[in-house]
């Protein structure tokens, strides 16, 4: 039986789930749109602070996906009022932000020094934070966040500990993706040795075609959204411990991380592919977006939802 639109809008307004949905739709397009032009210019990523936001948006999923996972008992209970005309107003007018950001950020291109450059990075920075602020207020008004946070305070500060935890323990984490990089960049030639067969690799990193080059780096590794997922399986498991088949939740972890694996490798393939059909500078682009991450969390959620089961024992005495 098919849902229709009124009910899918109805549910997409008054249920927690839905609205975070939401939430993440308009905070995936934000962050493709300035995120893909801040990548295209090679210059402001990282001189003017810009690539923070790339784990911070990360560990923002990971927290969300956290606390959805701490509610799971109550989640279907809690309801949020329908939008007004208001709070589209606000979602909609907050992307005006984005007018003064590529302003300034266009404006840091030309190298400026002194108070100039502060001022041009300060409105950069605030007219980008700003749209994501007013949409995240504008679906979850004032009102239903104090509510929410005297009944469920320790939820929110259990997930929101974890996952600054996780962010400042990344930098430690991370120097393995040199190897998991080295797996994508072998495992993608040999597909592209099909279609391609001028590839050839450039040591250490590097796949090159008579076209273009692409390097295989950190966000082409896929160690991000590996160890965040990995580790909201764990937070699973511990929830659910009392009931757990180890063997079998084991099993699954080990199939989990090869199929992640295998889901990076078709994505870069499939970058890669784009690069000849559209343009170098998309594919480029793409490998530093939330694709990625989207495409774990979803592999990640069929997993949880169809084999996941089978590792609970279904009676407890």
């Amino acid at each position: 039986m098919m849902f229709s639109f009124k009910k899918i809008n109805t549910w997409l307004q008054t249920s927690l789930i839905g609205r975070l949905l939401l939430f993440i739709t308009f905070f995936v397009i934000i962050s493709g749109v300035c995120g893909g032009w801040l990548i295209s210019t090679q210059k402001l990523l990282f001189t003017y602070h810009f690539a923070l936001y790339g784990g911070m948006g990360k560990v923002l999923l990971f927290g969300t996906i956290l606390l959805c996972l701490l509610l799971k008992d109550d989640f279907k209970k809690i309801k949020v009022s329908p939008l007004q005309r208001s709070n589209w107003l606000c979602i909609f007018g907050s992307w005006l932000f984005l007018i003064p950001f590529f302003w300034s950020a266009t404006g840091l291109l030309s190298g400026p020094t002194g108070i100039n450059r502060w001022l041009l990075e300060i409105i950069a920075h605030l007219s980008l934070l700003a749209p994501v602020l007013l949409i995240f207020i504008a679906l979850f008004p004032i009102s239903f966040l104090v509510l929410f946070w005297k009944k469920y305070f320790k939820e929110v500060l259990t997930a929101g500990a974890i996952g600054i935890f996780f962010w400042l323990a990344m930098d430690k984490l991370f120097s393995f993706w040199p190897y998991l990089s080295k797996i994508v960049l072998n495992s993608v030639v040999w597909l592209l040795s099909f279609t391609h067969p001028h590839v050839v690799i450039v040591p250490p990193l590097t796949i090159r075609f008579p076209e273009f080059s692409i390097t295989v780096g950190q966000y082409c590794s896929g160690i991000e959204s590996l160890l965040l997922l990995s580790v909201l399986y764990i937070v699973i498991g511990v929830l659910d411990k009392k009931r757990l088949k180890l063997l079998r939740y084991i099993g699954l972890f080990i199939f989990l991380l090869i199929g992640m694996m295998l889901v990076n490798i078709v994505r870069v393939y499939i970058i890669i592919q784009a690069g000849f059909i559209f343009s170098p500078q998309i594919a480029a682009q793409f490998f530093h977006t939330y694709l990625g991450m989207i495409l774990f969390l979803g592999y990640f959620l069929i997993i949880i939802k169809t084999l996941y089961p089978q590792t609970l024992q279904k009676n407890i005495n």
